[in-house]
């Protein structure tokens, strides 16, 4: 029997076409790409010509094979022309005979020939008796090549002097002054140092010239760490605290959120998940929760998406859409929160992403690096041949997380002793489970709501390539995945990646333009079906024998939720166009426009056919909202980049425009149609109310940084920034925000050299001032507000205060300190780093309560009187514990342990944070948790609880009995008191296997009885917590069949239900195979990788509830497998 025929806003049918030709698409673009690789990629050549200037010869070669020649034009006035007949001859051979008999020789390097002048013979002996010339000054020339084309910024020193110079954007430089026997050290960030002999180098006219290419750096001390504003730096030479994951990490997850790729990989990032549905709530931290407002979205850190700011926190929260500070009816809550703007970005395209979170990192993005700063760098094309990547992957996605719960035969004696013990008598109508229904079957409410099977699809299809200074990257991006819900409702995206960069021949002007383009859309039932999961009795039928929902169980039936619908449909572009001038050397000017754009259209639809019958009161709805925000960001720069003796100076200035405008142009709630067959015409609903909010806000600053290296051994950076904001009155406009931070490479010491254990060893600091302007009542809190009202003369509406005005309060100010240790042992396999911070936030801003006599609850001020201070301890560990030919095993560690607290708050126990049900308390966490002590059953059998202030009653409502606002006392924290990640990563040939353990631990959270009903009504209930009841003696008072207060109060006042929420989570598992060279070349292919991968496998806790991460009844994080096919071309 099909119980789902007739049902609306079926999608099935439709999802089920889409993905087959999704698949079908897949497929023949696949083998229309294989077909134009085999031809397109050869290497291979056919030319025959006779006499022929040898650049005509290149100039054919590289048609052919794309192979590109580097050479000094006044070589070829010494070439002979060539005789050549060759026919499907390798590289090799057709560059043999290109070269013979010519005073050049070759070498090939990636898909680049580099030509070299022949060294001509040694001169005769010089006799003894003749006299001593000194050897003339020479001067070298030279361009540096990396593996994606010419490299600027790389550092040329002579080693005798220690003097050198800084190549161009092109790579190109010129020494003078050299001796014969001078050995060049030539360095860039992210590559390998090399070391050359100038009597290696090709001579004539005691000049020389040279092409030399760097290799990528292997060492994770090498490695590129992205700074703000273009800048960049590695993690042996940095002077601030930065964490960083690459792409390939990122892409060894099935993850439908970046965010989640980076849990237990970062520390000082904390990720939470509340939801396990795609689109669902992902919240993140960096070092902890700054505000007394604890709402998490308040502590998002600043996100920059290639040099552009991209909103943080969900636009659709009302202090994004200008709705106000607290939670309007106009916004739209989904099945899985609020969402995460990050969502729409896919994976794939993500080239790293930085975490910049002490003083030194952050304060040059001033007013709004408070939080912390997340860069993310996408993808960029590389100089070379023209490829085409198609990476293909299918799997699912079900949820493991279970909770034990009766059977109906123990259910059915609870409900019985529920009565005796209520001194009741049930009947049909009052227990239809024990009378009506069937009391021999028990129902898996959990396998039937929360059991299906998810499937996924991602389709990434990506061609890079570039030539003659110009490289390209564009991509396009599919992912669809149904819900394990009943009805298989799901979400879908798609997205545009680009990239173009060019650089002029002279390399003194350069353009790039880079940006996304993505689209979402996430359709889910409005239901809470993990609380139905949970609750349903486990003899109830939802169906009766004709196939219709029935409505028995306190008339309400979860099949009903699949007649409701929830969609969101998503669209973001950031793109970034920056330019770039050589006007002297080292002297170069800079300009970025970036543009952001996301806009979100929701609608809620709750028909009458997904309501009881007999419920009279309910009102079919309609829900609409529609909400956008926009930025527009310039940026010009100026930065000058010089060797000054053995030293390196940066110094950098630039200025920010910045205008946002966040609306919600459209927002309209509709009830009571006479049919469902009108739900979607407005105009028929009877009651209409409608909303729209504009809120704009601008930025004018500008910023400043020096950076001062010497020989690697002492570095200094230091940064500033004045930043205006239309949030504040003029009085208050202006903040000034800067850092310090120095480092000692001490293993670079003469003494060091004795320390041979020791290959790596650096202490570094930092101090500064950050901020925020992120002002509770909006964008215009200095200023009077009013709004309409219903309420008119005459025709005319009349106006109302909505917000009462100050102009006088003014920035929010975070001090942060920070001191490191970093150690590199065994030639830097093992690497270790020790990090302590504290940052203390004051001068909030908060909405500050009044009294109710003025007509408003509160109003925009500083918290002047209060700090927060975040302290606490990094430790990071890397190793290479194997490494040889065929294997390599290596392995990441990482620990954070903060320490978050009130530190100051004069006055507390006068203000509404004092007698606040979740009250604040001075020397304890923001995120504290607070209980009034539970002291058993009286000789009645009714519970007791302590008067703690001794005012004669039980204050359940109010706060701190320190203060004696109340009787509630601290019990404990609901943030980790540690957290991090354990990563290893085998290789063994073309196989590769990664895995990842992310662990929380001293936190406490409500478990599953803060959401059950009380035990004895008509709910199930776990087996685990009617064994605690029983266990405390507690069955008398709390399992009844009549509803009572006494349960509440006991699982919502005292501490029965926090408990701790620990737990060791296999976060990710990967298994790749990479084809190897010979079947690749027989396939005409670059590369082929086959994998399979896994995100969530399991969880180890004692957490009672779904999972210790989501909580108790949200749809936990779902265990997801893919296998997938990577082709490039």
């Amino acid at each position: 029997m099909n119980f789902f025929a007739g049902y609306p806003l079926r999608c099935g049918t439709v999802t089920t076409k889409i993905r087959r030709v999704m698949k079908l698409m897949a497929v023949l673009l696949l083998a229309g790409v294989l077909h134009v690789s085999a031809t397109s990629l050869a290497q291979t050549v056919t030319y025959s010509a006779r006499n022929v200037a040898l650049e005509k010869a290149f100039a054919e070669i590289q048609r052919q094979t794309g192979y590109s020649f580097v050479y000094r034009i006044e070589w070829m006035k010494e070439a002979k022309k060539v005789d050549i007949s060759v026919h499907n001859s390798s590289i090799q051979e057709t560059l043999g005979q290109c070269f013979r008999n010519q005073p050049f020789s070759y070498e090939i390097i990636d898909r680049t020939v580099v030509l070299k002048l022949k060294e001509k013979a040694a001169p005769a002996p010089r006799n003894i008796d003749e006299p001593v010339v000194s050897p003339p000054s020479l001067e070298i020339s030279g361009q540096i090549i990396g593996e994606a084309g010419p490299l600027g910024d790389v550092t040329v020193q002579v080693k005798r002097t220690g003097k050198g110079i800084i190549s161009d954007a092109s790579g190109r430089f010129t020494l003078r002054g050299l001796e014969a026997g001078d050995v060049l050290l030539i360095s860039a960030i992210g590559h390998e140092t090399r070391e050359v002999q100038v009597k290696e180098i090709p001579q004539k006219d005691n000049k020389g010239f040279l092409y030399l290419q760097l290799k990528a750096a292997v060492s994770k001390l090498d490695e590129v760490q992205v700074l703000a504003y273009g800048q960049s730096t590695t993690r042996r030479l940095s002077t601030g605290s930065i964490s960083r994951v690459t792409g390939e990490e990122i892409a060894k997850q099935p993850v439908n959120n970046v965010l989640q790729a980076l849990a237990g990989r970062v520390t000082g990032l904390s990720i939470s998940q509340a939801s396990g549905l795609a689109g669902g709530d992902v919240t993140f931290q960096v070092r902890g929760q700054n505000s007394v407002n604890t709402d998490p979205f308040t502590s998002a850190p600043l996100v920059i998406v290639d040099g552009v700011p991209y909103p943080n926190v969900p636009i659709i929260l009302p202090s994004v859409s200008g709705t106000g500070s607290s939670r309007s009816s106009y916004n739209i809550i989904g099945p899985g929160g609020y969402g995460n703007p990050l969502y729409s970005f896919n994976p794939n395209d993500i080239e790293s992403v930085e975490i910049l979170k002490d003083a030194d990192a952050t304060a040059i993005y001033g007013s709004r690096a408070g939080n912390g700063v997340m860069l993310i760098t996408t993808k960029k094309g590389k100089q070379g041949k023209t490829k085409v990547e198609i990476n293909v992957n299918t799997g699912i996605a079900i949820n493991t997380r279970r909770v034990d719960l009766l059977t109906t035969p123990e259910y059915i004696a609870l409900r019985k002793e529920a009565f005796k013990n209520s001194g009741i008598s049930p009947t049909a109508i009052s227990a239809p489970d024990l009378f009506t229904w069937d009391s021999t079957k028990t129902i898996d409410w959990q396998d039937r709501l929360l059991g299906n099977t998810a499937h996924t699809t991602d389709v990434n299809v990506s061609m890079s390539g570039g030539a003659g200074g110009t490289s390209f990257l564009i991509s396009g991006n599919y992912h669809y995945e149904n819900s394990i819900f009943p009805d298989r409702r799901g979400s879908e995206k798609a997205g545009v990646h680009y990239s173009l960069n060019h650089t002029a021949n002279s390399g003194k002007f350069s353009i790039a333009l880079t940006g996304m383009v993505n689209s979402t859309n996430t359709r889910l039932p409005t239901g809470s079906y993990g609380t139905y999961a949970y609750s349903m009795p486990p003899n109830f039928e939802a169906f009766d024998a004709a196939g219709n929902l029935k409505w028995d169980w306190n008339g309400n039936n979860p099949y009903a939720a699949i007649r409701t619908s929830y969609s969101n449909k998503t669209f973001s572009l950031t793109s970034n166009l920056s330019l770039r001038y050589n006007i002297l050397p080292g002297l170069d000017a800079k300009a970025s426009i970036g543009y952001t754009r996301v806009e979100t259209d929701q609608q809620q639809l709750n028909p009458k056919s997904a309501a009881n019958p007999g419920n009279t009161f309910f009102l079919s709805s309609n829900l609409l909202s529609t909400n956008r925000s926009q930025s527009l960001n310039f940026e010009p720069q100026l930065q000058y980049v010089r060797s000054i003796s053995r030293g390196t100076l940066n110094v950098m200035a630039g200025a920010t425009i910045m205008k946002t405008v966040a609306e919600m142009p459209f927002s309209v709630n509709a009830y009571n149609f006479s049919s469902d067959a009108y739900i979607n015409n407005i105009a028929l609903a009877g009651t209409v109310s409608n909303n729209t909010t504009y809120n704009a806000f601008q930025y004018a600053s500008f910023f400043g940084s020096t950076n001062f290296n010497w020989q690697n051994r002492y570095i200094v950076n230091g940064s500033f920034r004045r930043d205006g904001s239309s949030r504040f009155g003029s009085g208050h406009r202006y903040g000034n925000f800067g850092a310090i931070g120095a480092a000692w490479l001490f293993s670079n010491e003469s003494f060091a050299d004795h320390l041979t254990f020791l290959s790596h060893g650096k202490l570094r600091g930092s101090i500064g001032w950050v901020g925020s302007d992120n002002v509770s009542g909006g964008n215009y809190a200095y200023l009077p507000l009013y709004t309409n009202t219903s309420y008119g003369y005459n025709g005319t509406a009349g106006l109302v205060p909505s917000m009462l005005e100050n102009p006088d309060f003014g920035w929010e100010s975070t001090s942060k300190l920070e001191g490191a240790l970093e150690l590199g042992f065994l030639k830097n396999r093992v690497l270790a780093t020790v990090a302590w911070y504290r940052n203390r936030t004051g001068n909030q801003l908060i909405g500050w309560p009044v009294s109710t006599q003025t007509g408003f609850s509160s109003y925009t001020a500083n918290l002047n009187n209060a700090v927060v201070q975040n302290t606490g301890w990094e430790i990071e560990l890397n190793t290479v514990n194997i490494s040889n030919k065929h294997f390599r095993w290596t392995s990441s560690f990482n620990i954070t342990i903060p320490n978050n607290k009130l530190l100051k708050f004069d006055g507390i126990e006068n203000t509404a944070f004092a007698s606040a049900s979740s009250p604040l308390q001075v020397g304890k966490p923001l995120n504290s948790n607070f209980a009034i002590p539970f002291l058993g059953l009286d000789s009645m059998g009714r519970p007791q609880y302590a008067d703690v202030n001794k005012n004669g009653k039980i204050d359940y409502f109010s706060g701190a009995a320190i203060y004696g606002k109340g009787d509630k006392v601290y019990i404990g924290k609901s943030y980790a008191g540690y957290y991090g990640g354990f990563t290893n990563t085998f290789s063994y040939r073309n196989w590769q296997l990664d895995f990842t353990l992310q662990y929380t631990g001293d936190l406490q959270k409500r478990n599953y009885l803060a959401s059950i009903s009380q035990p004895g009504l008509m709910y199930n209930v776990p087996r685990k917590a009617i064994s605690d009841i029983r266990a405390k003696g507690l069955d008398k008072a709390f399992i009844k069949a009549s509803s009572t207060t006494d349960f509440f109060y006991y699982v919502n006042y005292a501490n029965a239900s926090y408990m701790d929420a620990s737990f060791i989570r296999l976060t990710n598992a990967a298994l790749s195979y990479n084809l190897s060279e010979r079947p690749l070349k027989l396939l005409h292919l670059v590369g082929l990788r086959i994998y399979m991968q896994a995100q969530n496998l399991f969880v180890i806790s004692n957490y009672h509830g779904f999972d210790p991460e989501s909580g108790a009844v949200s749809v936990p994080p779902l265990l997801r497998v893919t296998a997938g096919l990577q082709c490039t071309f």
